[in-house]
């Protein structure tokens, strides 16, 4: 009787026990991962039993303690009463409210453990459920919406990269590469408290992003070097379009009758060409060219004078290229312009009567010149002779001396009509002199 009395006292006061135990809890993920350098926030709410309510008011304290709840085999990482800690940290809820949400700076990777939180106010009590912290050298990459992306030209594109933030108090950068459109970036709180970033970047599909690969990096800045983490994940997108035709033809321009011409078709499509054809347009009416081929070859005569152009089909459609035009070249006699050779005749012939006429005249006037200087100005035989000065003065020569009279008498002093005739008189006749 006794011993059953004990056991229901021992089960009554086991029953307090829980009872009083299951007042006080605490709201935390069970695990967080945090990178190596940087810092942890620890979202975290409590709940304390109505009779402890009153005495939860300031000062109150909050210490975060590492691998057990006891003070033996503990260690206090962050005591937010004291100044110095072994982490720097922050409590940033409002412990009044039940808020013990924290943050730890510069934690590095011997620091992973579980960690309690413990509530010093008019009472002091170490919650029993702890948050395992994992601190790591790398952390995942970012999640892509879709890695393999399947869409029609045109189509509009839409791809969210989503990227843990172990610290939102140091966010991480997202960037897409190549940007392919607009991006609209957001921080979500998730249910358990953490936040992840995310990017979304849409853009409309276009033939030239066929088969192109677009990537998401996002770069997590370290406090304790300066440094930063970078992750990138990566997806493929395939377009769906209709054939985008080119056409080239070798040699350009006008043909001689009978030369050899080429016409090169090409054509990229998604899926894949399946047939080609040539059409040539002539005097209105399109006639098609009895070929499959991507290249077009023949002599070039008057019937292959006009437009041409080609059309290839894929299973999404089919699409036609732009033309081209062949034309022969015309063979031009010149002889045949009986208009045009005179022209040119007379033309080269006053252009040769001038040339001659310069030449001509240029001639005379240098002839005269040196007549002029090798006569008149001769060094003569020694003699015993008056003096005799000429004179030039304004076009005109002026003899001074004994016998300058006798040329007065034949061109009055001055060689005004003509100054080579007047020379003569003095040079060629020596009576004068």
């Amino acid at each position: 009787m006794l011993n059953n009395m004990a056991l229901a006292k021992t089960l009554l006061c086991l029953t307090v026990i829980t009872i009083v135990h299951c007042d006080f809890s605490i709201k935390m993920p069970s695990m967080l991962e945090a990178l190596n350098g940087t810092c942890i926030m620890i979202p975290c709410q409590f709940s304390i039993p109505e009779d402890q309510k009153t005495k939860l008011q300031l000062p109150v304290t909050g210490v975060w303690r590492k691998a057990s709840r006891w003070f033996f085999d503990s260690v206090d990482i962050f005591n937010s009463s004291q100044k110095a800690n072994k982490l720097d940290g922050k409590i940033l809820g409002d412990l009044t409210q039940k808020n013990c949400t924290s943050v730890l700076y510069n934690i590095h990777s011997s620091l992973s453990d579980s960690y309690y939180f413990r509530l010093e106010t008019g009472f002091k009590y170490t919650f029993e459920t702890p948050v395992w912290i994992s601190v790591k050298d790398t952390l995942p990459e970012p999640i892509l919406s879709r890695v393999d992306i399947s869409v029609n030209e045109g189509a509009e594109v839409e791809i969210i990269c989503t990227a843990m933030v172990p610290c939102p108090q140091y966010p991480p950068n997202l960037t897409w590469v190549p940007l392919l459109g607009n991006c609209t970036e957001t921080m979500e709180k998730q249910a358990d408290g953490t936040f992840t970033l995310s990017s979304v970047l849409r853009f409309v599909s276009s033939h030239v992003n066929h088969e192109q690969r677009i990537s998401c990096t996002v770069d997590y800045p370290l406090q304790t070097s300066g440094g930063h983490n970078v992750y990138e994940s990566t997806a493929t997108i395939t377009v769906l379009f209709l054939p985008k035709m080119m056409i080239e033809v070798n040699p350009l321009g006008p043909l001689r009758k009978g030369e050899n011409t080429t016409l090169f078709c090409s054509a990229a499509a998604n899926p894949a060409v399946t047939h080609i054809r040539w059409f040539q347009e002539r005097e209105g009416n399109v006639y098609e060219v009895n070929t499959t081929e991507t290249i077009l070859t023949f002599s070039m005569t008057s019937d292959k004078v006009g437009f041409y152009f080609c059309e290839a089909q894929n299973a999404y459609g089919k699409q036609n290229s732009s033309t081209v035009r062949l034309e022969i070249q015309e063979e031009y006699d010149f002889f045949q312009s009986s208009t045009t050779m005179w022209q040119l005749l007379g033309w080269g012939g006053a252009a040769l009567a001038l040339i001659t006429i310069l030449t001509f005249t240029l001639c005379i006037k240098r002839r005269r010149s040196r007549f002029i200087q090798q006569h008149m100005f001769a060094s003569k035989p020694q003699q015993s002779k008056p003096k005799m000065t000429v004179v030039r003065k304004k076009n005109s020569i002026k003899l001074r001396g004994s016998k300058a009279q006798k040329c007065a008498e034949h061109s009055n002093n001055e060689c005004k009509p003509c100054p080579l005739m007047c020379c003569h008189c003095f040079v060629l006749h020596n009576s004068y002199l």
